[in-house]
């Protein structure tokens, strides 16, 4: 379940005069009953953090998928900023 890679990046943002730095990765068990994906950034214009995780469990006969999600923005200034949070599962 180790990461396999990471891939960082950092980014100059046109809409609100920022920059960006964002990592992600990824990783899996060797039968992949485990699979999992992380990816985080770090706005320094809003000062706040971002992220996607996701996490699948495929061992038993049924594949639960979870899934969290914070995606900032704002609508008229930077000092007011909107974060919406999601948190999600899935029985497949």
């Amino acid at each position: 379940l180790m990461p396999r890679y990471w891939i960082p990046f950092a980014g100059v943002s046109a809409v609100n005069d920022s920059v960006v730095i964002q990592a992600s990765t990824s990783g899996f068990d060797p039968l992949k009953e485990h699979l999992y994906s992380l990816a985080v950034e770090w706005d320094f214009g809003l000062s706040r953090a971002n992220y996607a995780a996701q996490y699948v469990n495929g061992v038993t006969g049924w594949n639960y998928l979870f899934s969290a999600t914070r995606v900032t923005s704002y609508l008229v200034s930077k000092d007011f900023p909107v974060v919406n949070d999601t948190l999600s599962a899935l029985v497949q």
